[in-house]
């Protein structure tokens, strides 16, 4: 038997264009990994390889964010054309089911992982249910049947190439964003990878060219009594290492722990420079962090650390001059790479229920809910254009070249300030 997974293609590439953030669709790998020895596993992102339709497999499994739900579904529809049973899960299925329901065989809610193996087995006895709805698994500690490489090689430049390989230890967030779906999707609580699990996957990758790594929690410190076990473990397999984590990672004492681990770089969800905008929009947490930005990232950048730091525009409150004030603040602390986004309403959000209700949502097209369009009315008075120009603007102003230049940092590694470089000027490429 064999399932072919898939990942459909970013049609407005997006942040795609920008080597770093070419992530592989770690929901598949992790399906891959599990599912039973008998079948054989082809892994599809349509980013890097043409689907062929046309070879031959016993089902096929998508995933699909929101703005790819509309690729998922053509995909789906070539197969089902074919007579191949189509199942389909990930963050846009499991909170819009019924609609996902009209255009494949099968939807999977929820964190299929415990599930899989069931499913397919559905498969072979030609009994694929139209819905499955999983439940949360208690740990991350699942029965991986296969070692699956996640290895890709990213360059920097003609000159640098490095290959890097991804991995999770944690899911879960308890900030609960009200723009974001990841605490509705993964739970608020914490739930935890067998650390003597990931350091043998991370020997596994190694073993494959791989040194550099990518851990894809949503925030790797939010547990921090693991993330300090997590921290010391890793000291002893000399790895270079970047995850999404908050601006606590600076602090004094969990610092100097993930530096001796191999932290290289950080992707901090910042959001908003102004705590009032942080208390209506996002969540008493980040509104008590915002008071630590500038220290934090001065700490970080002072130890080599790349930092990257994440800005929405059109959370309420903001002021007509929040475009400026947050460049010139991104600038002035020297923040490495910056990332820019419309505020946006995915489905299962707290945030597009609201804007439902108000009579505030201006599209369903979902390929539109890509964090560079805007999909909703703002209240303040400006315009979807207004804010898409905003973003524009943004990622114009903090990429020209005195301000990358301004920005360099000494203290770096030279692959590390080599890769920061390299990735700004690619971001000078880069279209919202």
């Amino acid at each position: 038997m064999k399932v072919t997974l898939i990942c459909p293609e970013w049609k407005n590439r997006g942040l795609t264009t920008v080597p770093f953030f070419r992530f592989p669709p770690q929901a598949l790998f992790q399906l891959a990994a599990l599912t039973p020895l008998e079948w054989d596993v082809v892994l599809v992102d349509a980013n890097d390889t043409p689907i062929d339709f046309d070879a031959p497999t016993d089902c096929v499994g998508i995933t699909a964010m929101t703005a790819l739900a509309p690729g998922a579904y053509k995909i789906a529809a070539e197969y089902r054309r074919r007579g191949v049973p189509t199942i389909m899960g990930g963050i846009h299925a499991s909170f819009l089911p019924d609609e996902a329901a009209q255009h494949v065989d099968c939807v999977v809610t929820g964190e299929a992982d415990l599930l899989w193996p069931h499913i397919l087995h559905d498969v072979c006895r030609r009994q694929l249910r139209s819905r499955y709805d999983a439940e949360f698994p208690r740990t991350l500690d699942f029965p991986i049947q296969r070692h699956i490489s996640t290895a890709r090689k990213l360059r920097f430049g003609p000159l640098l190439s490095r290959k890097f390989g991804y991995l999770q230890a944690t899911r879960g967030c308890p900030v609960g964003c009200g723009f974001c779906s990841v605490t509705k999707f993964n739970g608020a609580a914490i739930r935890k990878t067998n650390i003597d699990t990931l350091l043998e996957y991370i020997e596994w990758e190694k073993s494959n060219g791989v040194q550099y790594f990518v851990f894809v929690d949503d925030n790797i410190i939010a547990h921090r009594g693991y993330a300090e076990m997590l921290f010391k473990a890793l000291e002893s397999v000399h790895i270079q290492w970047v995850s999404q984590t908050d601006i606590r990672i600076a602090g004094e004492e969990i610092l100097p722990q993930a530096l001796r681990s191999g932290l290289a770089a950080c992707f901090l969800g910042l959001e908003s420079i102004t705590p009032d905008v942080l208390s209506k929009d996002v969540g008493r947490a980040k509104e008590k962090w915002a008071v630590h930005y500038a220290s934090g990232i001065r700490r970080l950048r002072e130890n080599g650390v790349i930092v990257e730091g994440s800005f929405i525009f059109g959370l309420e409150g903001e002021d007509r001059d929040v475009v400026t004030r947050t460049i010139d603040w991104a600038k002035e602390q020297g923040i490495d790479l910056a990332q820019f986004s419309v505020l946006t309403p995915l489905p299962g959000t707290e945030l597009f229920q609201q804007l439902l209700n108000e009579g505030r949502i201006l599209t369903t097209d979902w390929s539109r809910y890509n964090t560079f369009q805007c999909c909703f009315q703002p209240r303040d008075g400006r315009t979807p254009k207004q804010l898409e120009r905003h973003v524009q603007e943004a990622y114009a102003s903090f990429y020209e070249i005195g301000s990358i230049v301004r920005r360099l940092n000494p203290r770096q590694w030279p692959t590390v300030f080599a890769a920061s470089l390299v990735t700004n000027l690619a971001f000078r490429r880069f279209r919202a």
